[in-house]
């Protein structure tokens, strides 16, 4: 029944696929294998469904049950916290992503959490969207640099930055240890108040002087 509820899922069907995706939940055993992704799919596709129609209290007792059922899977904690984000509420959404996390590097990934492991960089950004949200700016800023060190065009994360630095007027002693991880990020020498940030290496403004050169000789 799972996969009558994926058929119509793709096919944009979602009353008949939430209709198919609970059948197969009311017919599920009392109690599941450690390793079972088809129900671990169902369930979160279940979560999914009921929190993006704003039903957050119906994907409630989905996610109590499926956490019951396979307290091993992060997928169940990953679809709650993202839709928690997507609702604005942070403080639940910080919740769930610090906990689908918690449950990934405890459990791995091998036949579970497959929908968290497709969605790691989506998944940090979300949580330091989440520490900036709830006032832990420095932990926002912690984690937005670090998916910027391996993804550093991500736009959200670099959105979270300028938040972090520059949202309610904050003062620049205060915006200090925010300012330096970023200086930090771009080998920038931290700021000091009255002192800009250092300049990059002499090697940096060498390699830029050598390719200036060469793009003017090809004028």
């Amino acid at each position: 029944m799972g996969y009558l509820g994926d058929e119509y899922l793709g096919y944009g069907e979602q009353e008949q696929a939430l209709l198919w995706y609970r059948r197969s939940v009311e017919h599920m055993p009392s109690s599941l294998p450690a390793n079972d992704p088809r129900s671990a799919w169902t369930f979160s596709a279940l979560i999914s469904l009921y929190a993006s129609d704003g039903n957050l209290e119906e994907a409630k007792e989905i996610y109590d049950l499926a956490v019951r059922l396979q307290p091993k899977d992060a997928d169940f904690d990953y679809e709650m916290g993202r839709r928690c984000v997507a609702a604005g509420r942070f403080e639940d959404g910080l919740r769930y992503l610090s906990q689908a996390l918690t449950r990934l590097e405890r459990y791995g990934s091998s036949n579970r959490s497959m929908r968290l492991s497709a969605d790691l960089t989506g998944t940090y950004g979300n949580l330091a969207l989440c520490f900036l949200q709830t006032g832990r700016r420095q932990e926002a800023v912690q984690t937005a640099v670090a998916v910027l060190k391996t993804t550093p065009y991500d736009m959200k994360c670099l959105y979270i930055l300028l938040l972090a630095f520059f949202r309610d007027g904050a003062s620049a002693a205060d915006s200090q240890p925010y300012r330096d991880g970023v200086a930090g990020f771009l080998g920038l020498s931290p700021a000091r108040p009255g002192k800009p940030a250092g300049n990059p290496s002499p090697g940096r403004w060498k390699r830029r002087g050598a390719d200036r050169a060469m793009l003017d000789s090809r004028r």
